[in-house]
C-alpha cells in the first residue's frame, strides 16, 4: 500500500523533443545563462514524460556549464536534476548525496526568484526521498521548511506541490482525517490547473480507501478522471478503483478495473504501475479462490519486478505464489517460495538498513565538512582583518597617489586650456583673413561691376557723338584693361595664403578637375553668390549656373538638395 500512495503521476512513453526546444537549442549555442535556461527546458520537458536517461546529457552539460561559469546556482541545480533522475530512473543511484548537497547549497545562495525555487524544490523532493525511507519526521521537516521559504515567494504551484505532498505523508502517518483535511481545503483553492485538481482528488480518493469508505473513493476517482489527459493518468485511476473493489470485497468489479488498467497502458511503458495492478490482480483471483489465475499473474509480478529490480514487488509476488501452491496443495513449492519470500524480506530490510547507516555516514561527513567550513570560515576572516589592515595602509599611500596624480593633472589640464585659447586665438585670425580675403574679392567685384557700369555708359556716347569716338575708344580700351588686371592668378595667390591646403586635398579626391572648375570651388568655398561668381569670371549669371550644374556632374553630388558650400566646408 505504501508504494501507491507515493505513485508519481507521469508520461512513460519515449516523446521526440518538440521543435520549439530544438530551435531553442540552435538558437542558444554559446556556453552562457541563456545556453542553460533552455537546456532546463528541455530536461523538465523530460522529466514530464519520464525519460529520465534522455535527459541526462543535458543535465550533464548543466553541470559542465556550471565549472565554466563558476555558477553556484547551476551547480545546485545540476545536483537537483541529479537527484531527481535517481529516484525516478530506476537505476539504483542513491538520490541521497545529490539532493543533500542540492539543499546545503542552495541554502546558502541569495534570496533570487530562481533560488528560491530550487530551494523549495530541492526540499520537496528531499521529502519524498525521506517518505519513501519511512522517515517521516524528516519528510516533513523538508515540506514544512518548503513551506517557510515559499512565504518569501508566494507561489501557489509549489505551495500546492508541497501541501499535497504533507497529505501523502499523513496517510502514511495514518492520519488520515489530517490528510483529508488538507486535501479538501487544497480543493476549494480557485488556482488549482487541471492537472493540479486531477492529482487532489486521487489523493482525496486514496484518504478514503485508507478510512475503508470505498463509495466515497470511488466517486472521487470518477471525478478525478475527467481531469485525466493520458492512458497512463487514465490507467492510474482505474488502478485505484480496482484497489476499492478489492478491499470492498467487490472482487468481480476489481478483476475489471484492473484488466482495463493494463488495456489503457498498452504500449505505454510503466513498469511500476503495470506490475502493482498484476499484483492486484493476482491477489483478486486468490481471494475469488481462483489459484491458477493467481498463481499465473504472481509469476508475472515475479518477472516484471526481477527485471526492474522491484524488490518489495519480488516479496509481495513470492508471497502470493507461495499462498497460490498452498492452496493448490503444492506444499512443498510453496514452502520453497515462503522461504524465498522471507529471505528477500531480510534482503529488503537489510538493504533498508543498509542505506540508513549509509545516509547516517553520510550525514557524519557532511557534518564534518561543515566543522571544517566552519573553522576555514574562522580563518578566513581572520586573514580578512589582516587584509584589511593592509589595505588601510595601502589605501592611505593610494590617496597620496591619487593626490600627485590630480596635481599633475590640474597642470596638465592648464596647459591644455592654454593650448586651447591658442588654438581659438589662431581660429579667430584665420576667419578674420578669410573675411579679409572675402572682402577683397568682393571689393574687386564691386569695382569690375562700376567699370563695366562706365563702359557701356561711354559706349552709348560713343554711338551717339562720332567726334569724340576716338578718345572715347581710347578710354574704353583703357578701362577694359583695367578689368583684366585683376588675374586668376592673383585671386589664387591669396586664397592659398588663407587655406593653402585646398587646391591640394581637391586635387587628390578629384584629379580630373580643371583649373577653371578648381577656382569655381574655390569661389563656392568662400560661399559667392551665383552673381559675384558671374561678375569675377567675366560671365552671365546663367553660364555661372550651368558651370555650378556642371561641377556637380563632374564631383558625383546626384542630389540636387545637397549644399555646394557645405560641401567644401570639409576641404
Amino acid at each position: 500500500m505504501r508504494s501507491l500512495l507515493i505513485l508519481t503521476f507521469f508520461l512513460f512513453f519515449s516523446p521526440v523533443l518538440p521543435d520549439s526546444l530544438s530551435v531553442l537549442l540552435e538558437k542558444n549555442s554559446k556556453a552562457d545563462r541563456d545556453r542553460s535556461s533552455a537546456l532546463s527546458q528541455v530536461v523538465a520537458y523530460y522529466f514530464q514524460n519520464g525519460e529520465y536517461e534522455e535527459a541526462r546529457p543535458y543535465v550533464k552539460e548543466i553541470s559542465e556549464l556550471s565549472e565554466l561559469l563558476d555558477d553556484r546556482y547551476l551547480e545546485n541545480l545540476s545536483r537537483y536534476y541529479y537527484g531527481y533522475m535517481a529516484i525516478y530512473g530506476n537505476k539504483g543511484e542513491d538520490p541521497f548525496p545529490f539532493l543533500y548537497e542540492a539543499r546545503r547549497g542552495a541554502s546558502m545562495l541569495r534570496d533570487s526568484e530562481e533560488n528560491l525555487k530550487l530551494k523549495i524544490r530541492t526540499n520537496s523532493l528531499l521529502g519524498l526521498y525521506y517518505l519513501d525511507r519511512q522517515m517521516s519526521s524528516e519528510a516533513y521537516q523538508c515540506y514544512q521548511e518548503g513551506l517557510e521559504i515559499n512565504e518569501r515567494l508566494n507561489d501557489k504551484h509549489l505551495e500546492f506541490t508541497l501541501k499535497s505532498n504533507i497529505a501523502a505523508l499523513f496517510v502514511f502517518m495514518e492520519r488520515y482525517d489530517d490528510a483529508l483535511d488538507i486535501s479538501m481545503k487544497l480543493l476549494d483553492e480557485p488556482a488549482l490547473t487541471t492537472h493540479n485538481k486531477y492529482r487532489i482528488l486521487i489523493n482525496i480518493g486514496l484518504d478514503h480507501i485508507c478510512l475503508e469508505q470505498y463509495e466515497k473513493a470511488l466517486n472521487y476517482l470518477d471525478s478525478a478522471s475527467v481531469y485525466s489527459t493520458t492512458s497512463v493518468e487514465h490507467a492510474q485511476i482505474l488502478l485505484w478503483q480496482g484497489s476499492a473493489y478489492k478491499q470492498a470485497g467487490q472482487y468481480g468489479e476489481s478483476v475489471s478495473r484492473l484488466e482495463a488498467c493494463l488495456d489503457s497502458l498498452g504500449n505505454h511503458s510503466s513498469p511500476s504501475l503495470e506490475t502493482q495492478a498484476l499484483l492486484l490482480l493476482g491477489n483478486c483471483y486468490l481471494s475469488m479462490g481462483n489459484n491458477d489465475s493467481a498463481l499465473r499473474y504472481s509469476e508475472k509480478v515475479l518477472e516484471k519486478s526481477r527485471e526492474y529490480k522491484y524488490l518489495v514487488y519480488e516479496v509481495d509476488g513470492c508471497m502470493l505464489k507461495s499462498i497460490s501452491l498452498y492452496n493448490n496443495k503444492k506444499y512443498k513449492e510453496g514452502y520453497e517460495c515462503l522461504r524465498q519470500a522471507m529471505s528477500l524480506g531480510d534482503s529488503l530490510q537489510n538493504k533498508s538498513n543498509s542505506e540508513r547507516l549509509d545516509e547516517m555516514i553520510f550525514q557524519k561527513k557532511i557534518k564534518e565538512m561543515e566543522d571544517q567550513s566552519k573553522m576555514e570560515m574562522l580563518m578566513v576572516k581572520a586573514r580578512h582583518r589582516l587584509q584589511t589592515s593592509f589595505f588601510i595602509f595601502a589605501g592611505i599611500i593610494l590617496v597620496s597617489l591619487v593626490v600627485i596624480v590630480l596635481l599633475l593633472l590640474n597642470r596638465k589640464n592648464i596647459l591644455l586650456k592654454d593650448k586651447k585659447i591658442q588654438e581659438e586665438s589662431l581660429s579667430k585670425e584665420l576667419d578674420l583673413r578669410n573675411r579679409e580675403m572675402t572682402a577683397k574679392v568682393l571689393l574687386q567685384v564691386q569695382r569690375k561691376e562700376m567699370l563695366r557700369d562706365i563702359i557701356n555708359k561711354l559706349t552709348e556716347l560713343k554711338s551717339r557723338k562720332r567726334k569724340t569716338q576716338e578718345s572715347l575708344e581710347e578710354i574704353i580700351n583703357e578701362m577694359e584693361h583695367s578689368l583684366s588686371l585683376d588675374s586668376p592668378e592673383d585671386f589664387d595667390y591669396y586664397f592659398v595664403q588663407i587655406h593653402p591646403d585646398f587646391y591640394n586635398r581637391l586635387r587628390e579626391d578629384y584629379p580630373n578637375l580643371t583649373p577653371y572648375e578648381q577656382r569655381l570651388c574655390a569661389y563656392l568655398k568662400l560661399n559667392l553668390s551665383t552673381k559675384d561668381i558671374a561678375s569675377i569670371c567675366n560671365i552671365s549669371p546663367d553660364s555661372a549656373k550651368i558651370a555650378r550644374s556642371r561641377l556637380r556632374h563632374t564631383l558625383g553630388i546626384q542630389n540636387t538638395d545637397d549644399d555646394l558650400v557645405g560641401f567644401f566646408a570639409r576641404y
